[in-house]
């Protein structure tokens, strides 16, 4: 269901642009104009949909100062912007990938699968569902559909998460020298979001490249100034159906001993 308010619909599409290149800032920004989107129009479900899915995107990757609660408001927002719009495929995409993101993979997978029914060529929900399926347990399930979506939209400016996703997804299935190509892929498209360099030091690592693996921790560190081995259990805690397991096992006995813990006086 569609606004009848030209300026909400502009403020989104001006958050949507926002995280084309993705980090805590642009995320901060983003949130901004979705919230004012919803201010001129409390009824656009889009604009509902997309707040409840940077609530989501920010608390999983800990640029929240209250996860639980951001979560909460999320998936109230949710419920709300599905009942107003439930046919609505952007509106499925938006709120399949905050489920999808925040320990309710079924969820998400369910709501991402029905937006794909409805648009079968949608490369972000494509994309989107190939990487709940991975974060739920399954990566070889869940592959296809991120290539898909790079073979469909391969000038995509959002090319960076599909990489990244597809990097996630080709570690868990032990395919390591994939994952790397996959992972520098995603660093040459846009290096500032710093999972894109935690997931390339994993693919490292399980290559036995333990050097490199620590080079790409660094580069995180460049992107996020959090950035710690206390984040990321926190981040995948809450992310994997696995709490991470495969990707902690092989990053933790490695990791710098100065990025352990994070810096609570950085990136505010």
């Amino acid at each position: 269901i569609p606004t009848d308010n030209l300026d909400a619909w502009g403020l989104v599409v001006r958050g949507s642009q926002a995280v084309v290149t993705w980090n805590r800032e642009s995320s901060t920004n983003a949130l901004a104009l979705f919230r004012a989107a919803l201010d001129l129009d409390p009824d656009y479900a889009l604009a509902k949909a997309e707040v409840a899915r940077s609530l989501c995107w920010r608390a999983v990757v800990a640029w929240s100062d209250d996860a639980a609660s951001d979560i909460a408001k999320a998936y109230t927002l949710g419920r709300e912007a599905l009942k107003a719009a439930p046919n609505d495929p952007m509106v499925m995409w938006a709120l399949g990938g905050c489920y999808g993101l925040s320990g309710r993979t079924e969820e998400g997978i369910r709501l991402l699968e029905k937006a794909i029914s409805k648009q079968p060529n949608y490369p972000q929900a494509l994309a989107m569902l190939g990487e709940a399926l991975m974060f739920d347990g399954q990566s070889a399930r869940g592959l296809p559909y991120i290539d898909k979506a790079i073979l469909l939209s391969p000038k995509s400016p959002y090319m960076y998460f599909y990489e990244f996703y597809r990097t996630m997804a080709l570690c868990e299935l032990d395919r390591y020298i994939e994952a790397e190509q996959a992972g520098q892929n995603s660093l040459k498209s846009y290096d500032g979001l710093y999972w894109s360099w935690l997931v390339l030091a994993w693919a490292r690592a399980g290559q036995g490249n333990i050097e490199g693996a620590k080079q790409a921790l660094y580069g995180a560190k460049t992107s996020e100034p959090r950035f710690s081995l206390d984040l990321v259990r926190e981040s995948t805690g809450i992310i994997f159906k696995n709490k991470g397991k495969n990707l902690l096992a092989l990053l933790e006995p490695i990791w710098p001993e100065d990025l352990k813990t994070a810096d609570h006086d950085s990136g505010k």
